[in-house]
């Protein structure tokens, strides 16, 4: 802490000298540990390429998302949860639930869901028989963060796949997150009823957009097939299985291997089978600005392995790398649930009902 400059220059100094170095010392050879089951469709020259900056106005696309928020006391549980509908032309298309009759769509599934704090949930049973409301007992666990996080995941993911399997016509959608979410943490019973609804719902024109990508391995395991792995060594000088995720993968491609001006870049298709059913998966290099070196990385899922590339690699994006009309929707839902939040804490508070500590610090929307 003595060194000439103070802890800034000695910070600078660590980066530089170890961080940056440490990162950027690959090994020659590796293998995840975990392989997804995942094929590359084409050979390596057809898998990567960019995307055509002259490609048409991409016309009208619909993004939706959800969120939710938790409200935690000595005696139980809330939750609430909201999703919404959005086009990159029209704005704002639909909400639920919603203040405005017009953009209310018609759903009658919960967007609250209760666990009281008691072994037994037929204490709340007894006088809660909304449609709008479900009621789950953790009989006698504790309210822990895994709870609540279960139980916004449970409300968020039926009352999104509800929504999709109410989104008419063949214009593309977005989806926030993998078309079928690893739901792992959740009860066996309630993962494959989830999962069933969330198959029926899903048709073709639905998109998604996937942008944690530091624990996925899709692509690292796609290109685990000898042959591939002798052509990207020729073709990079690394091997592609040295590589703990998808993220590094790509991010070590576009900082070492692309040129000014940088354009959009494609990577895929990739096919995976999810639940007995087809998903083509894909990836996009996006630059910020095309002499700036700083990338968006996205994965695109799809049930259909024709080139959506064009499409969502064209939209203009946030400063956080998404699709704007994809955030938008997250902004919409993030609104609408917090308001539902608001009125929920104050007639709580009215009953007589006192928020937990734990609420008031960690009850941000998700």
């Amino acid at each position: 802490m003595s060194a000439r400059g103070g802890l800034s220059e000695l910070l600078s100094g660590l980066v530089a000298k170890y961080i940056a170095f440490q990162f950027d010392s690959l090994p020659l050879d590796g293998q995840p540990t975990i392989l997804e089951e995942s094929k590359l469709l084409n050979n390596l020259d057809e898998a990567l390429g960019e995307l055509d900056p002259q490609v048409q106005d991409p016309g009208e696309i619909l993004a939706m998302d959800g969120s939710s928020r938790s409200f935690l006391s000595s005696r139980g549980l809330v939750s609430v949860s909201s999703v919404a509908l959005v086009s990159n032309i029209k704005g704002v298309i639909g909400l639920f639930p919603s203040f405005e009759q017009s953009r209310t769509l018609d759903l009658s599934d919960p967007f609250i869901a209760v666990v009281g704090g008691f072994r037994s949930s037929s204490r709340i049973e007894d006088f809660l028989g909304s449609p709008f409301v479900a009621n789950y007992s953790t009989d006698g666990t504790s309210l822990s963060p895994e709870v609540i996080r279960t139980l916004e995941s449970e409300l968020r993911f039926g009352l999104e796949t509800s929504f999709m399997s109410r989104v008419k016509g063949d214009r593309l959608v977005l989806v926030d997150g993998p078309l079928f979410p690893n739901l792992l943490f959740l009860p066996k019973s309630h993962r494959e009823k989830l999962i069933d609804a969330r198959k029926r719902a899903v048709r073709k024109n639905f998109v998604g957009i996937v942008k944690r990508l530091n624990a996925s391995k899709i692509l690292v395991s796609a290109l685990g097939d000898p042959e591939v792995i002798r052509d990207f060594r020729s073709k990079f000088g690394v091997n592609p299985l040295v590589f703990s995720s998808d993220e590094g993968l790509l991010t070590y491609l576009a900082m070492k291997n692309l040129k000014p001006p940088f354009r959009v870049m494609k990577i895929g298709p990739i096919q995976r089978t999810l639940y007995d059913t087809k998903v083509y998966s894909g990836y996009l290099i996006i630059p910020f600005h095309p002499y700036v070196k700083k990338f968006s990385i996205l994965r695109i899922e799809s049930l259909q392995e024709g080139d959506l590339w064009e499409k969502v690699g064209t939209l203009p994006i946030t400063g956080d790398g998404i699709p704007k009309v994809l955030a938008m929707s997250d902004k919409a839902a993030k609104e609408m649930s917090n308001a539902i939040y608001s009125l929920l804490i104050s007639s709580l508070t009215l009953n007589g009902i006192q928020e937990s500590f734990y609420s008031r610090l960690e009850g941000a929307p998700s």
